[in-house]
């Protein structure tokens, strides 16, 4: 063999293979917007960058037009050249582009490429075409651009047009700017980028939370990475949503995206972050940490990256399991929340029943023609601050105890706020053992296998009212405990959250709202009708029982009107309290 051998490679169809990695509008426009931020004509000044496109029957015509410094004839040649570094790179700048193949990006999407550029006053127009491309490959030939203007005198300021025509594609604008957000990042902050018109900003929203890792306390990312690189996550309320092209955790270099990664779960939609690694634009081993995919993902196979890729995963999944626990806790105190306003519009109705229907139908103990029903607890009906008639128990206000030296404990039970200095049971913080509290909550019986929680386990509940009268309370006492249960001696009806019946519907909240209430009224139906039989009001069961389905029916009716007013803006589901 007389001759050595020679790689050689076939241009034109190495453009047109490469040119399909460039396969949308939006991220061949990114190749061309970034070969003009990469190239101002005044390095302290900003670029300006227009993509413009307009429709011509069903082909369009994109163009990107900045106004950087242009290209004479010979930077118009390396252009043209396939697979080379960059040459502002080359020249120790920082760039974007890496392998010398964004001049191919038209061809992913249209027919034919024409750059227009001026310097110091000199105007070049080529034009590459996807036919001659195709002439070029099977001919086994250099491709030929076609010079249309060579080095004309002009008087346009220093710039660069590229024009693609014959684009089929979709090219919405929004779609365009969206790919310039993912991969240009905070650089369209600091250069102004205008598609159809309208400047692309880096929208980043006012985080509500934030995490910040560092390398250094990581064992394994230090000795990967280095000490001091940083990876903030933030999330923004719940409600709000994060836009998808700063979606996840951004990974630049030098400030320029290099890779991008989402967060897992229903909670995804608001997380974003940064985290910059400049060593990732330092390396120069083999393989190196980039790919030329443009799909915003780093080459796991170059250690560096590897690192990289594990790190802002863990860091990711951290924060996201943070994220989902304290979620969870808000929608459980929503959850509480919205329990105890459905209780409090049931309580009313059964308060208005007992004060009214029930003083009827025990009608046997008037006195002059004023009906005097006995409490559960043994007391009279009493007046309220505000007149209404209430229902006492035998130590005080229905749910609430009155120690000796209380002497005004509806006063001290009013407050429907939170209580600043106490603790879950009521007790101060600072308060010593032994002293006593005045009014005090009582112990109640257990439900099932044992609960002996206070009157309510929620702060709703606790400071909800002074007033008598029936409760609606909630318990989580267990699959195997009754559904719901009544305490006479606080007027206390303990529904219980964790039943079958009641559990089975806990994601549907109008569903389970309506089975708590029809329980509520039937445990108070119960009671009722036997406290009327101990008293001699009804002369036996099945006066009790006709008793029962006639209160069953009048409450189930006006628990319906409240039912409907229950209209809540956030639907949360019963069950999120675990």
């Amino acid at each position: 063999m007389t001759e050595p051998l020679v790689v050689r490679s076939n241009i034109a169809r190495d453009i047109l293979q490469t040119a399909d990695e460039f396969g949308s509008v939006p991220k061949m426009t990114v190749e061309y917007v970034s070969n003009g931020l990469d190239n101002p004509n005044d390095p302290t000044q900003p670029v300006t960058v227009r993509v413009d496109i307009r429709r011509y029957g069903r082909n369009k015509t994109i163009t990107i037009s900045d106004d950087g410094c242009g290209m004479d004839d010979t930077a118009l040649a390396e252009f043209f050249v396939m697979h080379r570094e960059n040459a502002q790179r080359q020249r120790g700048r920082r760039a974007r582009g890496r392998f010398g193949t964004g001049k191919s990006a038209g061809f992913g999407v249209g027919t034919a490429v024409t750059i227009d550029t001026v310097r110091d006053g000199r105007q070049w127009i080529v034009e590459l075409t996807a036919d001659e491309l195709r002439s070029a490959s099977r001919e086994d030939r250099p491709p030929q651009p076609e010079i249309k203007v060579d080095g004309a005198a002009t008087d346009r300021a220093n710039g660069t047009t590229v024009t693609v025509t014959g684009v089929t594609r979709q090219a919405k604008p929004v779609r365009i700017a969206n790919e310039l957000r993912r991969r240009l990042g905070r650089q369209l902050e600091s250069h102004r980028v205008y598609v159809a018109g309208e400047r692309v900003h880096l929208v980043e929203p006012e985080p509500a939370q934030s995490w910040e890792f560092d390398s250094t306390n990581d064992e394994q990312a230090s000795a990967e990475l280095g000490r001091g690189v940083v990876c903030t996550i933030n999330a923004v309320a719940a409600g709000d949503s994060v836009d998808e092209a700063v979606r996840g955790v951004v990974v630049t270099s030098r400030d320029v995206p290099v890779a991008q990664y989402q967060a897992l779960g229903d909670l995804s939609n608001r997380i974003f972050g940064l985290c910059e690694v400049p060593a990732l634009d330092d390396d120069t081993s083999t393989p190196g940490p980039f790919t030329d995919r443009r799909d915003m993902t780093l080459n796991v196979d170059n250690p560096l990256a590897s690192a990289v890729d594990a790190w802002v995963k863990r860091c990711l999944e951290q924060a996201t399991r943070e994220l989902q626990e304290q979620e969870r806790e808000r929608l459980r105190r929503a959850r509480d929340q919205e329990l105890q306003r459905a209780a409090s519009r049931a309580e009313a109705v059964l308060n208005e029943h007992y004060k009214h229907d029930f003083r009827i139908t025990a009608g046997a103990g008037s006195q002059g023609g004023t009906s005097v029903v006995q409490g559960s607890g043994g007391g009279d009906l009493i007046a309220d601050e505000d007149g209404e008639q209430v229902i006492p128990t035998a130590d005080g206000v229905a749910g609430y105890g009155t120690s000796a030296s209380s002497t005004d404990g509806d006063s001290q039970c009013e407050s429907d706020g939170a209580d600043e200095g106490h603790t879950r049971d009521g007790a101060d913080a600072n308060e010593q053992p032994g002293t006593d509290r005045s009014p005090q909550l009582h112990e109640r019986d257990s439900l099932g296998d044992g609960r002996g929680d206070s009157v309510s386990e929620l702060d709703a509940a606790r400071r909800r009212r002074a007033r008598g009268g029936f409760r609606i309370d909630y318990s989580n006492t267990g699959m195997s405990a009754p559904r719901a249960a009544f305490y006479e001696s606080e007027l206390t009806i303990v529904i219980n959250l964790d039943h079958p019946l009641l559990a089975s519907v806990s994601s549907d909240r109008d569903l389970f709202q309506g089975l708590a209430f029809t329980i509520a009224a039937e445990e108070y139906s119960q009671a009722t009708a036997n406290e009327l039989l101990a008293r001699g009001q009804l002369e036996d069961a099945y006066e009790a029982l006709n008793y029962e389905r006639m209160t069953m029916d009048k409450l189930s009716r006006a628990f319906a009107e409240v039912f409907t007013t229950l209209a809540s803006p956030t639907v949360v589901s019963p069950d999120v309290a675990g």
